[in-house]
């Protein structure tokens, strides 16, 4: 299985969530992989079969492989900070805000791929405005367009939902993307608890959540699953069933510890 995080920071102590049905010990067994620079702080991490991957705020991508025990700074700075990440048996990507890297997997893991987005539409002037990535699928939302992107196959299809149909950029904001879905955060009513939009992109089908629990105390948002939203309210989460909003709360795990600083779903 893979997992890829992104806004991770250390936290002083492991913590306990404890309730009846769900119970989550400490992790057994931990390596250290990556030294990073003061000032430039871990955006995202990728990890499964293969190696693990690391990117920071400064554009920084550092690889972990698992095969040959050893770490190897694939990219040094850039200009923007690293938004996603990948890799496979042949190659690592790091996905920046407006292009796609690649590496090869093995040593002397050289640079063979670079995709900038602008140059998909060269009738198109905008810049990108939103990257989310999950896997090896990548979401590029342009505030007329999006375009979806499977980095190791180099191939990508336009869809037809456009961001600013639904508000300004302080308004919405997208927060989790699946490889399908995208889940936005809508506070263009002004007061009130804020409302969520699942998108289906390729069917441009919408199905809007506006019932979640203290909604306007929700930290982090993430799409899990056929059907479910995996909301962090402080130090509590929250499943919900958006296809089945009556009640739509299926489980609330409630932590003991500091607040939520990142999930993984």
């Amino acid at each position: 299985s893979s997992r890829q995080t992104r806004g991770t920071r250390h936290s002083k102590s492991l913590r306990w969530f404890d309730t009846p049905k769900v119970r989550f010990a400490k992790m057994p067994r931990t390596s250290y992989l990556f030294q990073t620079d003061l000032g430039d702080p871990v955006s995202c991490v990728f990890v499964n079969d293969f190696g693990c991957l690391a990117g920071s705020m400064l554009g920084k991508v550092m690889y972990y492989s698992f095969r040959d025990g050893e770490a190897e700074t694939l990219a040094a700075f850039s200009d923007e900070g690293v938004r996603g990440l990948y890799v496979d048996a042949e190659m690592s990507y790091a996905t920046l805000m407006d292009v796609c890297k690649g590496w090869h997997s093995e040593a002397p893991y050289q640079s063979s791929l670079s995709v900038n987005f602008r140059t998909w539409d060269r009738k198109n002037a905008q810049n990108v405005k939103h990257i989310l990535q999950r896997g090896p699928w990548v979401l590029v939302l342009f505030p007329m367009s999006t375009t979806v992107m499977h980095v190791a196959r180099q191939e990508h299809q336009h869809r037809s939902f456009k961001l600013f149909d639904y508000g300004t950029s302080t308004e919405v904001a997208p927060c989790d993307f699946d490889g399908e879905k995208l889940v936005l955060v809508d506070r263009s009513r002004g007061t009130g608890p804020p409302l969520f939009r699942i998108v289906h992109l390729e069917r441009n089908h919408h199905t809007e959540v506006d019932n979640v629990p203290a909604a306007d105390s929700v930290t982090l948002l993430k799409l899990w699953g056929a059907s479910y939203l995996i909301c962090a309210q402080h130090r509590n989460l929250l499943i919900y069933d958006y296809e089945d909003q009556a009640p739509g709360v299926k489980l609330i795990i409630r932590g003991q510890g500091s607040e939520i600083m990142a999930v993984d779903s």
